[in-house]
């Protein structure tokens, strides 16, 4: 290679780099982060994860699920900044990626190594966004992938069996190249004594892993740490409902016009959290499919990549992170693949769609980008930069997210035409197997979802109304969770067993703690609807049947936090309309109402006793004063108006605050 070409891409690596210490996803980044100081800290983040102090942002991590090798990692990456004392800041974003970004640099010796293409690694939009830009630590994974089929292809199955161990050290998913190296090992050394050695190795490997961790804590915490890796993730709910973990059908078009009541009160019904029964069942077609694909396709890296994709198609978890395995090996399967090579536009095309959906999916865009660690200790005029964007450009969030969701559509489309074009040309039953499964997995959603999904009656003879009005000023959550409907559906959704979402159990003691004693004002804020955090406490609100009512202030401003721009008024009005929900007023939108309409699962969901009216007309409490124009709209608009006079609830002074 050329100095001047070298130097070009040393330069593209140190922007990364400088990318990667200015970035991150704002939740992801910060259970990495803290977790690795907890361990530095001698505490054992799988055993803390059971702590309420893991549901308050700042006090510790959530939970933490996956394997300890990245925690091992994480710790000796950041205990330089933690020995020298070092406050949170913008430093602990980029030692937090270290071992992602070297375990890039390595799978790049390896590729020049083997003669392959290692700029089309480094150039990868998936590698770009999911590594340098959102934080993730799946290039470790592929990293030992990659060694492994390495080792493999050079006759060292015990080296093999190593590293794909540490694969399985790293993340689950790991998992799913288990079948294409085990076929690929038995076709190489026609041997099932080979088999045994490369499994016994990877086993041991793992194993030790998990030794070489507990033994920190004198092996105290076993329990947790399973619990953690294995049974949360094998009931973690989709993260989208639809057909395939990167769904067409998703939860973006109802967050558009900022429906969070659709989930609130499915979720409440029960039919949300039955719906997995559903879910789990169409998605064990994904197997037949990843089995014989596995015995056909003869390339490892190639069988590989293929068994990542064809899960993401056909299953129902998907993240953009789990394509960065697909994203490393493409490189070398590239190579070695006629096939591969002339589709291998349309491969490109859907990892450049789906990174450009994931960066936008993250909706308010500062946080996301250069605002990680949900404004922790650091950057919080950057959050002001957000409020000025909304006062500026009303509807900047509808649009990204109109943008995220074309581009989540037309990856899903290029992303199958790889794959039915690929196997059309390769094996042509496979091709139908695929897309057969596809067609099975509607034809079972559609059949058996009405069968077993269950519906609870909203509205109740004993709603509690009390006397006076409490004030609640909803937590800062961010944009997560709940941004994909799909996080709601697990009857496992409870912390550290599932997504129901972090807060939800804040929201429950809440409520407990004050019906009775007085009828519930939920402030209303735009930015807030736009990241869901109302989810929780309106379906709390529904299940306890307590009164409560949106509380509308002109001023925006409650605590210094800014909510809704005076120009975006008559928006934050149709927003607090389609949440309201009242007989002739709540409305389902994106795909709650698309189930409703072809499946019937939502009806007669439109009605709650518990919400305030007077004189039939849902009301809206007002804390300061209003013009007479926006005394007009809110006429407009059916709502009734009456003066907020209670008392404002700091969830901070009762210690539930995750802000």
């Amino acid at each position: 290679m050329k100095r001047s070409e070298l130097l070009k891409y040393v330069a593209l690596l140190t922007l990364l780099i400088a990318l990667a210490s200015i970035s991150g996803q704002a939740w992801d980044d910060y259970v990495f982060i803290e977790s690795a100081r907890l361990l530095l800290q001698g505490k054992d983040p799988y055993a803390y994860s059971d702590s309420i102090k893991a549901y308050v942002v700042g006090l510790g991590p959530m939970w933490v699920t996956y394997p300890p090798l990245p925690l091992l990692l994480w710790a000796l990456s950041i205990s330089p900044l933690v020995l020298l004392k070092v406050p949170l800041s913008y430093l602990y974003l980029l030692f937090i990626k270290l071992p992602s970004i070297v375990s890039i640099l390595f799978s790049i010796t390896i590729a020049k190594r083997m003669n392959a293409n290692w700029k089309i690694l480094l150039l990868n939009p998936i590698v770009i966004t999911s590594i340098f830009i959102h934080g993730m630590f799946d290039s470790i994974v592929a990293f030992f992938l990659l060694l492994a089929l390495y080792f493999l292809i050079s006759g060292k199955v015990e080296y093999g069996g190593i590293a794909y161990g540490l694969a399985l050290s790293t993340k689950q998913h790991a998992i799913l190249a288990l079948l294409p190296i085990l076929f690929y090992i038995y076709r190489k050394f026609e041997s099932l004594r080979m088999i045994l050695r490369f499994g016994l190795m990877a086993l041991g490997t793992f194993v030790l892993i998990i030794l070489l961790y507990s033994s920190i804590f004198g092996f105290s915490n076993l329990e947790a740490l399973f619990r953690s890796i294995f049974l949360f993730h094998s009931h973690r709910p989709p993260n989208s409902l639809g057909f395939g973990g990167f769904a067409v059908l998703n939860f973006y078009s109802d967050a558009l016009s900022g429906f969070t009541g659709n989930t609130a009160v499915a979720l409440s019904m029960g039919s949300v959290v039955e719906l997995y029964k559903v879910i789990d069942k169409a998605s064990l077609l994904f197997i037949p499919s990843y089995l014989i694909l596995s015995i056909i396709i003869r390339d490892p890296f190639e069988g590989v990549l293929l068994a990542y994709l064809v899960y993401i198609l056909l299953s129902y978890v998907g993240a953009v992170q789990h394509l960065v395995v697909p994203a490393v090996l493409y490189t070398f399967a590239y190579q070695s693949s006629p096939l591969l090579r002339r589709y291998s536009k349309l491969l490109m095309y859907a990892f450049i769609l789906y990174s450009i959906q994931h960066i936008l999916s993250f909706w308010d865009l500062f946080p996301m980008v250069v605002n990680p660690l949900f404004l922790k200790s650091f950057g919080l005029w950057l959050a002001k930069v957000s409020r000025i964007i909304d006062y500026v450009f009303e509807y900047w969030d509808v649009v990204l997210r109109i943008i995220g969701s074309i581009s989540l559509s037309l990856a899903f489309i290029s992303l199958v035409s790889f794959i039915v074009m690929y196997f059309k040309d390769h094996r042509r039953y496979a091709s139908y197997l695929v897309i057969g499964s596809y067609i099975l997995e509607l034809i079972i959603l559609i059949a058996l979802a009405p069968s077993l999904t269950h519906h609870n009656e909203m509205n109740g003879n004993e709603i509690v109304e009390a006397k006076g009005w409490c004030l609640i000023v909803p937590w800062e959550n961010m944009e997560y969770p709940g941004q994909m409907y799909g996080d709601y559906m697990s009857k496992f959704a409870v912390p550290i067993y599932g997504y129901y979402s972090f807060s939800k159990p804040i929201a429950d003691k809440l409520v407990h703690e004050l019906k009775g004693k007085c009828n519930i004002g939920i402030l209303a804020r735009l930015d807030l609807f736009r990241g869901y955090e109302y989810t929780d406490l309106i379906s709390s609100l529904i299940q306890n049947k307590v009164k409560y009512a949106w509380v509308l202030s002109p001023n925006n401003y409650i605590d210094g936090v800014g909510s809704t721009s005076p120009n975006s008024f008559k928006r934050l009005l149709e927003v607090i309309r389609v949440n309201t929900p009242v007989n002739g007023y709540f409305k389902l939108g994106g795909i709650l109402d698309i189930l409703n309409e072809t499946l019937g699962l939502f009806k007669d969901i439109t009605y709650y006793d518990g919400y305030y009216k007077y004189n039939g007309k849902p009301l809206l409490l007002i804390l300061g004063n209003l013009s007479t124009r926006e005394l007009e709209i809110i006429e407009k608009y059916g709502f009734a108006i009456d003066r907020f006079n209670g008392t404002i609830i700091n969830i901070r002074d009762m210690e539930l605050s995750i802000s």
